[in-house]
């Protein structure tokens, strides 16, 4: 089994970053193009930290030149005033809900506005697209090009596309003597693929010997040369999460519809910490990631427990020209 060093880049770490909002004028918004013919019901975010928060949820205006928002509902009562506690994740209703024009062109601002106290919401991921978009105000306006941690709900239940609706943005750590040992995800890719290798989103501890492998429905061995000594002295940081990728000798041919697991096992040492997207409900998780979620075990024994709230950072690098790679799945969990 050939050893296979991965490309560390730490710099290229993907983050969650966060808003404080302190005083009138402060808010948090994301600038999108809803779905004509849909019809808007509520704003989805997380609420990381308050202080006798309170804040108003609310569906508005864009103004054209500078698209950011113009302090005006879109509609009557497409707005909800609420308390807002630590730790929360909030799916709270307009008063009324807005019907998407059928040849709507322009854009709209699902709004989180400062009305007393102090609160934090998770707001973005880096790095992200130009649509939608996140305009920060604490004291000053900033657009970011980002992926929203915030959403819109539709009445049909699904999501604003290019949305990531995340709770918990953390790391799951391992080594050999762990319980469980080996974590990745069950994947289902929606076309034929051409596998090369597996996009690691990880931070190094320790010096170990950590496998990877892709396993079929009937847990059958992929892949022959998956074998990656980690070494913590080639990452530029021990603290920080960044990017590893490991290229097979040999591509691994994936079929559309069915069912495959792409793990890390830990061999001997290798205490390597893994980003874990968690979810609120399977049905967010889906909207973000639809073709995988989390499976775990432990001494690459029986089948994989699994839970479809979670999804971890060890996905498939898919070649391009062979498949249609989709949902963020080519470049890692979140692009």
């Amino acid at each position: 089994m050939a050893s296979i060093n991965p490309a560390y880049r730490v710099d290229c770490h993907n983050t969650q970053n966060t808003l404080a909002m302190t005083a009138s004028g402060h808010y948090l918004a994301m600038v999108f193009q809803p779905i004509p013919g849909k019809t808007i019901t509520a704003l989805e975010v997380r609420c990381i930290a308050s202080t006798a928060g309170n804040v108003d949820f609310r569906l508005e205006g864009v103004d054209v030149g500078t698209y950011v928002p113009n302090g005006s509902l879109v509609a009557t009562n497409t707005n909800v005033t609420a308390a807002v506690s630590a730790n929360t994740w909030y799916s709270d209703s307009f008063t009324a809900s807005y019907a998407v024009p059928s040849n709507a062109t322009g854009c709209l601002a699902a709004v989180v506005r400062w009305v007393s106290g102090s609160a934090t919401f998770n707001s973005r991921h880096a790095p992200g697209s130009s649509t939608p978009r996140i305009v920060e105000n604490a004291g000053a306006v900033t657009q970011r090009a980002a992926i929203p941690s915030m959403t819109v709900l539709y009445s049909d239940g699904t999501r604003q596309p290019n949305t990531i609706p995340i709770q918990v943005y953390t790391t799951a750590t391992f080594s050999s003597g762990s319980s469980p040992d080996e974590y990745g995800n069950v994947y289902t890719p929606d076309s034929n693929q051409k596998v090369v290798g597996i996009q690691m989103q990880l931070r190094i501890q320790t010096t170990g010997v950590v496998l990877y492998r892709i396993y079929d429905a009937d847990l059958n061995v992929l892949t022959t040369d998956a074998e990656c000594t980690f070494d913590d002295n080639q990452a530029s940081s021990t603290s920080s999460v960044g990017l590893g990728h490991l290229i097979f000798k040999n591509p691994i041919y994936l079929i559309a519809g069915k069912t495959y697991y792409i793990s890390a096992y830990s061999v001997s040492g290798s205490a390597t910490s893994y980003y874990r997207l968690e979810f609120t409900s399977s049905a967010r998780r889906e909207h973000a990631f639809p073709l995988c979620y989390a499976v775990s075990r432990t001494n690459q024994t029986g089948a994989f427990t699994t839970d479809n709230t979670i999804v971890y950072g060890i996905t498939p690098l898919i070649e391009m020209n062979y498949g249609l790679a989709k949902d963020g799945m080519t470049g890692g969990i979140l692009g």
